[in-house]
């Protein structure tokens, strides 16, 4: 079953890696705020739950995608797999003030959810997108010299296997 962790949370980072993925969304919601912010880059964006500043050069935000369970719940006849992949972006902000990070953290899960909003429905591979997903914020905390704050977004992904015979 590791080909759903695998296939679920590449397809969602492949998504927000998108040229009309995260990076867009949190233009076109900063310009709204008149905000300056620079471009996202793709290797702030990770597969995997591990947090490393030196990987993507201490960059903020840092954007993981992994899967935190998954549940086979067998609705499908002869399926090996037709069940669920709870899996999570999980959006790191660090800053100086308190006030700024909070709200470039809320204007970066805002736009996590605008790129799911749109890519609703048939992921390929087998898995499929309802749509419903959930926020949670973590209260600022003081990291060496600034502030750094995280906010999860959860979210299900159906998927089912055909049986393989061994």
């Amino acid at each position: 079953m590791a080909w759903i962790t695998r296939s679920a949370t590449n397809t969602l980072a492949g998504l927000l890696k998108a040229s009309d993925g995260l990076s867009a969304a949190v233009d076109s919601l900063a310009r709204a705020e008149q905000l300056y912010l620079p471009e996202l880059k793709d290797e702030q964006i990770r597969v995997g739950s591990i947090f490393d500043e030196k990987r993507g050069a201490g960059l903020y935000p840092q954007v993981a995608v992994f899967c935190e369970r998954i549940a086979n719940r067998h609705r499908e006849k002869f399926r090996s797999f037709s069940g669920t992949a709870s899996v999570v972006v999980e959006v790191t902000m660090s800053g100086e003030r308190a006030e700024l990070t909070e709200q470039l953290l809320h204007l970066h899960a805002e736009a996590v959810t605008r790129v799911l909003e749109s890519n609703q429905g048939d992921w390929g591979n087998g898995l499929f997108y309802g749509g419903k997903y959930e926020i949670k914020f973590k209260s600022a905390k003081s990291g060496g010299r600034n502030y750094i704050q995280s906010a999860r977004i959860e979210l299900d992904v159906e998927s089912s296997e055909p049986f393989s015979a061994q």
